[in-house]
């Protein structure tokens, strides 16, 4: 079974992620996927450079890759595209 963590962002606090996980959760359950960690930013823009919930994903997935060289997988492909530019994965 693929282990993977997944990501939502709103732009503000009246918003809710709740639909997105919603949906990210059945993409996994119908891939037969374990959501190991949900990561979720309210309120703050996506033309943010920094976010602390995408941060903290990117940080343990890093990490992950660096201890135990099993990768955490983000359904949402905008942050793999995310992470490629911030840690420089396209150089690999």
């Amino acid at each position: 079974m693929k282990r993977v963590a997944i990501y939502c962002r709103v732009s503000t606090n009246d918003q809710s992620c709740e639909k997105q996980l919603v949906e990210l959760r059945e993409v996994a359950e119908n891939h037969n996927w374990e959501i190991v960690q949900e990561y979720v930013d309210t309120g703050v823009s996506g033309a943010k450079t920094s976010r602390p919930q995408l941060d903290a994903m990117m940080k343990d997935a890093t990490d992950a890759m660096r201890d135990s060289h099993k990768y955490l997988t983000s359904i949402d492909s905008e942050i793999y595209s995310d992470l490629v530019k911030i840690e420089g994965l396209d150089n690999r």
